[in-house]
């Protein structure tokens, strides 16, 4: 550092570490808005640190409804067609719109994705 008088002082190195309790989930696949044929299973895709996260689907962006899938690991993840039918009863009862996120249910605190939102075509 340089302070106003042109005085220099030299401080030692420091290390540092990011705060990994903060680390944010990444949500990749399907893309924001992106519409997908009602008929083919959904895969949902995305990057996070840790184990231990649900997929939430639901036809309202607060989720107050709808359902989880409960995955042990980041990494893309396929319905099964029990789980792409209630993601239909969803799509059906919102013209299609379905909003899903991703959720770390091992870490202490709010460790909720971003809510993408995609739409189901009949």
């Amino acid at each position: 550092d340089i302070d106003l008088f042109a005085v220099s002082t030299v401080h030692p190195a420091k290390r540092a570490v990011p705060n990994l309790q903060d680390a944010v989930v990444t949500l990749l696949a399907p893309l924001y808005g992106e519409t997908l044929p009602g008929s083919e299973r959904l895969t949902v895709g995305f990057s996070a640190l840790g184990s231990g996260f649900d997929v939430e689907f639901s036809a309202d962006p607060t989720f107050q409804d709808g359902f989880s899938v409960r995955t042990g690991r980041d990494g893309d993840v396929t319905l099964n067609p029990s789980q792409m039918r209630r993601l239909s009863e969803i799509a059906s009862s919102s013209d299609g719109l379905v909003y899903w996120r991703v959720v770390d249910t091992k870490s202490s605190g709010d460790r909720t994705s971003q809510v993408w939102r995609l739409q189901i075509a009949n």
